[in-house]
């Protein structure tokens, strides 16, 4: 049997809206099964720069090599 797969969401979306609703509505519809993390939802809009360190952040270090 498979595991439970994880998808974790970083967006520009914000929270006032549906938009994050919908998003988790088909990723559930395809796979009822996945595990869905909200990192943020609050990076400044088209910044990917900020996407990146965000996503650095919430990276499991315990699982990386460690920097040299």
């Amino acid at each position: 049997m498979l595991e439970r797969p994880i998808i974790t969401l970083t967006t520009d979306y914000g929270l006032k809206d549906s938009f994050v609703g919908m998003i988790k509505g088909v990723i559930l519809g395809i796979n009822p099964q996945a595990k869905i993390i909200d990192i943020t939802h609050k990076i400044e809009r088209h910044n990917i720069y900020e996407a990146s360190q965000v996503i650095g952040m919430s990276y499991n270090t315990s699982r990386r090599p460690p920097y040299i």
